[in-house]
């Protein structure tokens, strides 16, 4: 029986997330506390054997990722695949902002999210199809007592979750996904 294992982790902290800012694809490196905990996380880690770590290319992934890779002998490639949701107009804005000035747009965001449109920004289908086709170019080569380790963002942390889950895209907002907390599941679990 396969005992490979996918880790999901979420970059540590920065500014944007105490502010409640979308920071979307800007290049925000950690802050303090941040690397503190991508330290921290790389010690937790030291009890797996991990093959290859898959990370976004902005700097709060990168620099998340580069640390467990201190820990580990094991491959480190960057990928758009893993890259943060477009984010479109919203890009920048805090949640406050959001509610404010798109106001049938955040409603449908929290009650329906897979059916928000906006001009610019990537919808969660057209986000799961470029996460998944990243996926499916990695899953095959993590042997049978390793494992996988993804350094991103929420959004795409939240729709591999739902996937392995087998819960609808509906369900995006309800997942909570903490800074620099590894999730581990089983790879073979993960269904494309």
């Amino acid at each position: 029986m396969s005992k490979r294992k996918l880790i999901l982790i979420r970059h540590g902290e920065i500014n944007s997330n105490l502010k409640k800012i979308y920071s979307g694809r800007s290049n925000e490196p950690l802050n303090a506390r941040g690397i503190k905990q991508s330290k921290l996380l790389a010690k937790k880690l030291s009890i797996f054997k991990i093959s290859t770590i898959l990370t976004s290319p902005l700097k709060r992934a990168l620099m998340t990722a580069n640390e467990i890779k201190k820990t580990q002998d094991c491959a480190l490639i960057v990928s758009e695949y893993f890259n943060e949701l477009k984010m479109g107009p919203w890009e920048g804005k805090s949640e406050k902002e959001i509610k404010e000035n798109f106001h049938e747009e955040w409603r449908l965001w929290n009650n329906f999210p897979s059916k928000l449109q906006l001009k610019e920004r990537e919808t969660l289908g057209m986000l799961k199809e470029r996460v998944n086709k990243g996926l499916s170019k990695f899953i095959n080569k993590t042997e049978s007592s390793e494992c996988l380790c993804i350094v991103s963002h929420v959004a795409i942390l939240r729709l591999i979750i739902l996937q392995i889950e087998k819960k609808s895209l509906n369900l995006y907002r309800k997942i909570n996904v903490l800074n620099a907390k590894p999730y581990v599941f089983n790879l073979d679990d993960l269904k494309l």
